[in-house]
């Protein structure tokens, strides 16, 4: 059995992950779009809420553990990046994918003796690898 406390630290760390994204940064911040943005901001925005989407689910399991639930904080180089073009952004964003990426492989890692929790960050990660694609792929 894991440790409570443990998991509640693990599993907030996944919900900053997707809270305090890049693209729900975006999504209220909204970068200029020039010519074609418009395709690319409509990914953006689908990504956000699948964001926050994971971030519902997370929060409930935190609270379901009796935990309490921290949203993090945006990164501040978020705060100079919100007036530029969205094709700049979208190099951004997967920069920022690849690294958070990375960061819910060790989430699930330290999650090994938490099955229910393994398995939403198992989820977390496939949905950030898809998302990494769908970026790329603009």
């Amino acid at each position: 059995m894991a440790d409570s406390q443990h998991t509640i630290n693990v599993l907030n760390h996944l919900l900053a992950i997707h809270n305090r994204s890049l693209p729900v940064y975006l999504a209220s911040a909204q970068p200029w779009l020039g010519r074609n943005g418009a395709h690319a901001l409509s990914v953006l925005e689908d990504i956000a809420k699948a964001h926050l989407a994971m971030v519902d689910r997370v929060g409930e399991l935190i609270i379901e553990l009796e935990g309490v639930v921290r949203q993090g904080e945006f990164p501040m180089k978020f705060s100079g990046w919100h007036d530029l073009s969205v094709e700049f952004m979208i190099d951004r964003c997967i920069e920022c994918q690849r690294l958070d990426i990375e960061r819910i492989e060790k989430c699930v890692q330290w999650l090994a003796d938490s099955p229910r929790a393994r398995v939403l960050a198992e989820e977390s990660l496939g949905e950030a690898k898809a998302h990494l694609e769908a970026l790329e792929e603009l």
